[in-house]
């Protein structure tokens, strides 16, 4: 069973990225979230993804990072270890980036089971941002970001100055 849609969405999914490395069992590092690829699923499709994905390949790059390789047993990627790091560092930054685009993300974690094996997956499930609230917060974030990067620019900050 797929998570409810994350509050402001639309109940559709539009699109799915799987949690995946290189080589050939998808195991070895990098990790990241990959789609429309032999055995992947679909990635997400239409206006706001084509804006949102450039943004996205920059934090794409820090999912190794914040991931876990069991290694009690084959040295694979652990899924449901790897969620928890992910949602709590690195998804409220796609998540902001996806909002500038009317979009919004959530990770889920779960068995595959192939009828003999099992395996451990992960997916990043992608969501239009459908409701006021939601259109509320994408405005609330554009605000802040644009006040993030006013601040950056900034050069009135004064001069650093050594103690003798």
């Amino acid at each position: 069973c797929e998570p409810s849609a994350p509050e402001g969405a639309t109940a559709k999914v539009i699109g799915r990225l799987q949690f995946a490395g290189e080589g050939i069992c998808d195991d070895k590092r990098p990790l990241t979230f990959r789609s429309d690829e032999c055995c992947f699923p679909s990635g997400p499709t239409g206006d706001e993804w084509a804006a949102a994905k450039p943004g996205l390949a920059p934090l794409l790059t820090e999912v190794d990072a914040l991931s876990t390789i069991d290694t009690r047993c084959c040295a694979m990627p652990d899924p449901f270890a790897s969620k928890k790091d992910l949602d709590a560092q690195w998804m409220p930054k796609v998540n902001d980036h996806l909002a500038k685009h009317g979009l919004i993300a959530q990770l889920h974690a779960y068995w595959n089971y192939n009828g003999q094996s099992s395996t451990p997956m992960m997916q990043m499930l992608v969501y239009k941002l459908g409701d006021e609230a939601a259109a509320s917060e994408m405005m609330r974030l554009r605000e802040q970001s644009s006040k993030n990067e006013a601040k950056a620019k900034r050069t009135d900050a004064p001069v650093q100055q050594e103690m003798t």
